[in-house]
């Protein structure tokens, strides 16, 4: 090897030390797991895949039962997984009610809603064939909803959202159907 060809030698490999080859990179997954926590009926989880929302029980016994949720179409089909859910009440192996939350702007960024966050309220029942029986967006930047909170009563079986200046009521019968709906104002901005 003569001296150019050596030169050559020592600049490419100098070249691949401060350069070192760009490793193929795996993309992330499209899949997200959210568990719901505490839940008596058995381990539950929302699984988000492809701007999709299901819930997902496994039984004490084993059984597996998936349920998709229904979420307003905010963003043309795409929106972010969910960061948080949170139980409301539950008849462990009969019903079960909880809110799931997302950001915003399935994109992010600092334009409209990009630091917003979405919070659907889901009513599940848990009795065969297990399904959802309300899906209602309480809280939202894009629609310019504000909760004050979301109580259910066991005895009366009555779900109260609290909204901007009003109150909507749903009933929700033995068999978890939710019938209702009906707006109360209250004349004061929550």
């Amino acid at each position: 090897m003569n001296k150019a060809e050596r030169a050559f030698v020592i600049v490419v490999s100098s070249v691949f030390m401060l350069f070192p080859p760009v490793q193929a990179q795996r993309h992330p997954s499209n899949s997200h797991t959210l568990a719901i926590n505490p839940v008596q009926s058995g381990r539950a989880v929302l699984r988000c895949e492809a701007g999709s929302t299901t819930f997902v029980l496994t039984s004490p016994r084993g059984e597996t039962f998936q349920v998709p949720l229904v979420h307003k179409d905010l963003f043309g089909g795409k929106s972010n997984p969910p960061f948080e859910a949170s139980v409301i009440a539950e008849n462990p192996g009969q019903l079960l009610i909880f809110t799931d939350t997302f950001a915003s702007n399935p994109s992010g960024g600092s334009h409209q809603c990009g630091a917003g966050e979405e919070l659907y309220l889901h009513v599940l029942s848990l009795t065969q064939p297990v399904h959802e029986s309300l899906s209602v967006l309480v809280d939202s930047c894009w629609q310019s909803l504000e909760s004050s909170g979301v109580e259910f009563d066991q005895t009366s079986r009555t779900l109260s959202i609290g909204l901007n200046d009003s109150q909507v009521v749903y009933h929700v019968s033995n068999d978890n159907s939710v019938t209702g709906g009906e707006t109360k104002k209250t004349g004061v901005i929550q």
